[in-house]
């Protein structure tokens, strides 16, 4: 009886055991596969950081993504050249500039793609964007500062404003726009080569868009020793190419779904214009939201126009102090130089980005006015070019077109001319 019982026992744990073992088998075999798979991931992808892709880069851990970045050529805080504080005269933030004969690298939006936009371009010696044998000459007469606006986002350095003023004046012109900077950097820009190419000329050019909000930065930094452009890392830098790339991919997949169901809490900056007897689809992926926010902030008086005043006065004190005729200038943004035609998805954010530009150009103007400082405001000339159908900026990246880069060219020629200043071509 006790022999029956016994080896009925253990024929029915037997018969469980073979039941857990068929049910647990597929599962066993889905994490090994899983396992395997994650395993030649991560090989696949440290070998061939590229398939990554850069919307997805962007979403790794920061030291992570650094590192990846660094290996595909791309720009990082750590292949950089730095004008740090101690090196500039006012002690502003570290300014950070491609490093000197490098391929800068931009990845453009199919959209502006199709346009011509290109995605690498060539720096100089100094980490500037102009063919190379520019920067080996001795003298330029003319600098031309400012931030992505004059830097070549999206075109070729011989695209940009600079070399093409040089064809219209036959004068020498140096580019030296830095993106991601304002006002304040642009006079560092100035100070830190005009010993170098003796500049005769110099014209810093105001962006609608964001100098406000560089202004705004540079001056929190020097208050705080905060710079708000520069985000801080995590302490634990991640060690997985796979797993992060799962998990940025999910977040980028998976995101535009998010902000459907729930929204982002962006406000939306998109708007469309006239191009041709058609109708162009602008700032397609909704970027530029800090212009959203500075205006906003400027409507409701927590910043203030004012920030301007100190660096272009020292940027025209500077340039008559050593013999160099200051010019200030002003480019408008995509949405300002399509203003005939164009209507925003959402009025108030429209209505509080057009308040900022319109305000922005008379407080300028008055400005440089009072300073006796010319002031070219392009704004007229590219609503011009736009109500002829011309491209101006790109649809996506927001910035010149070639055709853009020209109008503005011809803009500062004409004005130099107009003074006598620049006379042979």
């Amino acid at each position: 009886m006790e022999t029956r019982i016994s080896r009925r026992f253990w024929l029915e744990r037997k018969r469980r055991t073979s039941r857990v073992r068929q049910i647990a088998a597929p599962f066993a075999t889905l994490a090994m596969t899983l396992l395997i798979c994650f395993g030649l991931m991560e090989v696949v992808l440290r070998a061939f950081p590229g398939l990554i892709g850069v919307a997805v880069l962007d979403r790794f851990e920061p030291n992570l993504r650094a590192e990846i970045a660094g290996r595909l050529g791309l720009r990082t805080t750590e292949n950089t050249l730095r004008i740090t504080p101690q090196m500039r005269s006012d002690h502003g933030p570290t300014i950070y500039l491609p490093a000197p004969g490098s391929t800068f690298v931009m990845f453009a939006d199919s959209v502006d793609l199709a346009q011509g936009a290109i995605e690498r371009q060539p720096m100089d010696r100094n980490g500037l964007c102009n063919e190379p044998q520019k920067a080996e000459r001795s003298e330029a007469a003319i600098f031309v500062a400012g931030d992505s606006f004059v830097f070549c986002t999206g075109v070729a350095p011989n695209d940009t404003m600079t070399p093409k003023l040089e064809a219209l004046t036959g004068t020498s012109v140096y580019n030296i726009g830095v993106p991601g900077v304002g006002p304040d950097e642009y006079l560092e820009m100035m100070k830190r080569l005009a010993p170098i190419y003796h500049p005769r000329i110099a014209i810093m050019v105001i962006y609608e868009g964001n100098d406000l909000r560089d202004l705004a930065f540079t001056r929190r930094f020097l208050e705080t020793g905060e710079d708000p452009r520069v985000k801080a890392r995590q302490s634990a830098p991640a060690w997985s190419y796979a797993a992060e790339f799962i998990a940025a991919g999910a977040h980028v997949l998976l995101s535009p779904l998010w902000r459907r169901l729930v929204g982002s809490g962006a406000r939306d900056f998109r708007y469309a214009a006239m191009v041709g007897g058609k109708k162009v689809e602008m700032n397609v992926t909704n970027r530029d939201q800090d212009e959203v926010e500075w205006a906003f902030r400027l409507q409701r008086g927590q910043t203030d126009i004012d920030l301007f005043g100190p660096p272009l006065q020292a940027f025209v004190e500077w340039a008559r102090v050593n013999q160099i005729t200051p010019f200030l200038a002003y480019v408008p943004t995509m949405h300002t130089a399509y203003a005939d035609s164009v209507k925003f998805s959402d009025v108030a954010v429209g209505a509080a980005v057009q308040a900022m530009s319109t305000l922005q150009r008379q407080w300028l103007a008055a400005l440089a006015t009072s300073l006796d400082c010319p002031f070219i405001d392009t704004t007229d000339d590219l609503q011009k070019a736009a109500r002829n159908n011309v491209l101006t900026h790109f649809p996506a990246n927001v910035h010149l077109t070639p055709a853009g880069h020209e109008i503005v060219a011809r803009r500062f020629d004409r004005e130099l001319r107009q003074r006598s200043i620049v006379t042979t071509r």
